[in-house]
């Protein structure tokens, strides 16, 4: 039942994070319309992950290899975009506000499409050595997955809540920090795939780096914690040393009620990152 809740939790942990950060800020970003876009793209991404599990168990046309090299092309080209329409949006106004919306959107469905199938697929394989789902390994190791989804909605939702409660500039730090920590590994992995596929020509630097980023690609997971840990400490020592103006005692009442929810919602995120 462990291990299959540490494999959940792994396979899942950097998917929670980025879909908690960007929620976060598509709340102050974006109007209503922006909104519905990052909705859909979670939607598209659940469909799409679900169709591929399908695929990837029923039948052979699923080459997960080369599927995972165009989610990584299309992840990185859709953070650049969201990058320089993020950067342009005072210029281009309108347009520019609805395509780093979009690009937001595509983000959040490769992200799932990447990361959730690997779990759907958990019931399929530990089928293949069970005779039936009433056996009490299945039912273990089923367990084992849901506390792993349990731990992995309280991670995001919580991510999701402390972002939303430090404002629209930490908001926006930490899904930038985060998602280029995800594109260091994709990049990672793709040069993986290529090299396999033999689609770029193998040399000793390229081997090492792919083969370090295999190994070690956990650490990408606890790169992308500490950064959320470091500001959310920051923001619970800026809460005790807050000093806003205020012109009557309501104002400061808000004022203090404001820091007081920033400093629990940063406690809680910090005990869900540490389980």
């Amino acid at each position: 039942m462990l291990t299959y809740m540490i494999k959940t939790t792994e396979q899942l942990i950097l998917m929670a994070i980025l879909l908690g950060s960007t929620f976060a800020y598509r709340r102050y970003a974006y109007d209503d319309r922006g909104k519905k876009y990052c909705q859909f793209g979670v939607i598209v991404g659940v469909v799409s992950a679900g169709l591929m599990t399908y695929f990837k168990i029923y039948t052979s046309k699923v080459d997960t290899g080369l599927w995972n090299l165009r989610i990584y092309a299309i992840s990185i080209a859709a953070l650049i975009s969201f990058i320089v329409f993020t950067i342009l949006k005072k210029r281009t106004k309108k347009a520019g506000e609805i395509a780093a919306a979009v690009s937001m959107a595509t983000l959040a469905a490769m992200l799932i499409l990447y990361y959730l199938p690997p779990v759907l697929e958990i019931p399929h394989t530990v089928l293949l050595t069970e005779k039936t789902i009433l056996t009490t390994n299945f039912l273990l190791k089923m367990s084992g997955v849901l506390f792993g989804v349990t731990l992995i909605l309280a991670e995001g939702v919580s991510v999701y809540k402390g972002s939303a409660a430090a404002g629209k500039s930490i908001a926006l730090a930490y899904f930038l920090a985060v998602a280029l920590v995800n594109s260091a590994k994709y990049a990672a992995l793709a040069f993986s795939v290529m090299l396999a596929k033999r689609i770029i020509k193998s040399n000793h630097t390229m081997f090492v780096f792919s083969k370090y980023a295999s190994n070690y690609s956990d650490w990408f997971i606890y790169i992308a914690l500490l950064f959320f840990l470091v500001i959310q400490i920051g923001l619970i020592l800026k809460s005790y040393r807050a000093n806003e103006p205020y012109n009557n005692p309501a104002e400061k009442r808000k004022i203090t009620a404001k820091w007081r929810k920033r400093r629990k919602w940063a406690v809680i995120t910090i005990i869900c990152s540490v389980i």
